[in-house]
Parts: structure tokens; C-alpha cells; sequence
């Protein structure tokens, strides 16, 4: 068992090495010389791991460590598709249970993901697709509770950073597979959902990415195009925008009411919150803010998706107003919804439609006739009128 530990953390440390700075010592022939010999031996080191950790030594916390942390390394050397043909995707899956290897396991994933996958989407499509699946899928048990605690947490955000780079690493890939959008959305989906401000950040930073794939711009020409449907998978007033909605809030009241929450979210928020206390969490909220800006242009080519996103707020803008505006809840509320009209309706043009329009019309009439309470009120609407 010790000489096999050696063995893995040997082949570690030196695809380790050749990433490192120590690697500037050898020549670039010598470095490209060992990272292929990596890439073209690493089949014959897949064999040994699996003997050792699953065959001789099953269970052994140091081996499974071990062989998890060289995964890793040879991310960097080693294409994804040879991973999967020795079913390491399996053997990963398997230790996400174990806590002592749990966040190595997301790290391992990660560095397989966060990079130009385009070639092993075309050599190995139906392992890749069931790889990204598998991960997309493993976002729906990211649930925080009341008894969060910080590494469940830490392997959550981990989570989602993983689709955030997956994302931003294969655009053209997603631009091109529409099954590959409705499989990302659905992850991005999962984190607005999650009671954290920093991780629906980083499913506020992949949704505008799906969207520019799956409602592209019309090609320009003398031929007149159809602006591209919201496919099935999107629904943007049922889901998206009351999500979006609610990350706009600064922060969630405990007497929000515009839709059921999960059970405990508030106190999960809080939760977070203080697990993120080094973070600069106003700054992260303003980002999102810019994020949801991002998501409304995204829609902008398509009318009916705009015409979506008002109609959510044509129905929620009349609750907000009808709140009784002296509650300290209330204004968050308020400020919620402008930012959301902030970002829909710059985005409202003649070739939206008249329907879209006269609803956006509609909705700044009803921000300039409201009542308001107090100098807050008043001088957050004054900001969104300028």
C-alpha cells in the first residue's frame, strides 16, 4: 500500500513539476518531451490505479487520496476523453460521498472542465455529454439548510465556479449544441435557487452566456430573419425572472411573500452571509446587478422573450406597490423591482413589438404614478427616472 501511495504521488509530483515554475529549468523540447510521454503512458498508470485502489486496496484513505490528487495534475497533460475511457469519471463520482476527498474530488472535475473541451465533445460526444450531465445534474443536490456548514459550503460555491468556467472556457461548443444550453441553464438555474448572494453570482454570470447562445442575434442581410423562440427549457417569466428578481434584492426579507421560498432560505442566507464575511458582498451584489444587465441584452433579440420579462414585472410591480410601504421589507422590494426595470427596459426597441412597447410603457407610467411614502422611496425612483 505505501509503495503503491509512492508510485501515484511520483506521477503527481511530476506532472505537477512540469506546470510549476521549477519546469523553466528544463528546455521546451524536454517539458513537451514529458508531458507527452504522460498523455501517451498515462492509459498503462489508469490500469495501475484502478488495481491498487480498487482491487488490492479498496477503501484505503491515503490511495483514494492519492490517485484523486493525480487526476488532477494530469488534467493539464492528459485530454478528458482518456479519463473517461478508463472510467475515471466513475471512480470520481464514487469518492464525492466521502467527505475527506470531497472538495479534491471538485477540484479534479474542475480542472477537467475549465478548459477548451471542443476536441473530446467531438471525439468521445456521447462520454462528454454524459460527463456534463452527470455534473450538471450533481448542482441539484447543492441544498444549504438551517445546519450548513463551512465545507459543505465551500464544496457548493466550488460547484459553482465549476459550471461558471465550464461555461466561459466552451462558448463556441455551447453556441453550437442546444442540448448543451438546456443542460447549463438547468445548473445556472439550481444556483439562483441557492441562498447564497456569491454563488447566485455565479449562475447570474453563466445565464447570460446561455441565453446569447440560444437566442442569437439575426444574421443580417437582404433576406429577412426571424428572431430566434425561447426554447422549451427557458421559461423566463415562470422561472427565470422571479429568480433573477430575487437576486436582485439586497437583501431577503424574512416577510417575502412574492413567491414560496424554500423551507429555512432566509436563515441558510444568513448562513452564508456569515461564511462570506471576508467577501465584499456589496460589491458582489452590484455585480450581479451588472450580470442581470448582461441577461436582458441577451433577450433583446428576441421579442418574445423581452415581451416575457415585462409581463413578469406587469404582474409583480402592482404587489410591490400594494405592500404597505412604511415596513423597512418593503423598500427592498421596491429597490428590487426598479433594478429589474433598469435592466429590461433599455433593452424595449420598435422591433420588440407593440405589444412589448406599450407594456413597457405601461410600466414606467405606473413607477411615475405610485405613491410613495417617504424621501427613500422617492429618491430611489428619482435614480431610476435619471
Amino acid at each position: 500500500r505505501t509503495h503503491a501511495t509512492l508510485v501515484l504521488s511520483f506521477f503527481k509530483n511530476v506532472s505537477e513539476v512540469l506546470q510549476s515554475d521549477a519546469a523553466s529549468r528544463l528546455s521546451v523540447q524536454r517539458r513537451k518531451a514529458l508531458s507527452a510521454h504522460l498523455r501517451d503512458s498515462c492509459q498503462e498508470l489508469f490500469k495501475f490505479l484502478a488495481l491498487v485502489v480498487a482491487s488490492l486496496f479498496p477503501g484505503s484513505p491515503e490511495l483514494d487520496r492519492a490517485a484523486v490528487l493525480l487526476v488532477t495534475e494530469l488534467s493539464a497533460s492528459v485530454p478528458v476523453r482518456a479519463f473517461l475511457t478508463a472510467d475515471l469519471d466513475a471512480f470520481l463520482r464514487g469518492k464525492l460521498s466521502d467527505v475527506a476527498v470531497r472538495a479534491e474530488v471538485v477540484q479534479a472535475f474542475t480542472e477537467w472542465l475549465a478548459k477548451d473541451v471542443a476536441k473530446d465533445l467531438k471525439e468521445a460526444p456521447e462520454r462528454m455529454m454524459q460527463l456534463i450531465t452527470t455534473i450538471c445534474q450533481l448542482t441539484g443536490h447543492c441544498q444549504a439548510s438551517g445546519s450548513l456548514g463551512a465545507d459543505d459550503y465551500e464544496v457548493h460555491r466550488s460547484m459553482a465556479v465549476l459550471v461558471r468556467d465550464f461555461v466561459e472556457c466552451n462558448k463556441p461548443s455551447l453556441e453550437k449544441r442546444p442540448e448543451l444550453q438546456a443542460l447549463v441553464y438547468t445548473a445556472a438555474v439550481n444556483f439562483l435557487r441557492y441562498p447564497s448572494i456569491c454563488v447566485q453570482f455565479e449562475a447570474a454570470s453563466v445565464v447570460p452566456q446561455v441565453l446569447k447562445a440560444a437566442l442569437p442575434e439575426p444574421r443580417k442581410g437582404t433576406a429577412k430573419v426571424e428572431a430566434a423562440a425561447p426554447p422549451a427549457w427557458l421559461r423566463i417569466k415562470e422561472e427565470l425572472m422571479p429568480l433573477l428578481f430575487l437576486s436582485a434584492f439586497k437583501r431577503v426579507p424574512p416577510t417575502f411573500d412574492f413567491f414560496a421560498l424554500p423551507t429555512g432560505y432566509v436563515q441558510a442566507m444568513e448562513i452564508t452571509s456569515e461564511l462570506d464575511a471576508e467577501e465584499d458582498l456589496p460589491g458582489v451584489q452590484s455585480s450581479i446587478k451588472g450580470r442581470l444587465r448582461e441577461t436582458m441584452a441577451a433577450m433583446a433579440h428576441s421579442p418574445a422573450a423581452v415581451l416575457a420579462s415585462l409581463q413578469f414585472l406587469h404582474e409583480t410591480l402592482p404587489r410591490v406597490f400594494a405592500a404597505p410601504q412604511q415596513d423597512a421589507a418593503a423598500f427592498l422590494g421596491f429597490d428590487a423591482s426598479l433594478v429589474m426595470l433598469e435592466c429590461v427596459v433599455p433593452n424595449v426597441k420598435a422591433a420588440s413589438g407593440p405589444q412589448a412597447v406599450e407594456a413597457c410603457g405601461t410600466l414606467l407610467g405606473a413607477v411615475l404614478r405610485a405613491p410613495l411614502p417617504g424621501a427613500e422611496h422617492e429618491g430611489r425612483r428619482l435614480e431610476f427616472l435619471g
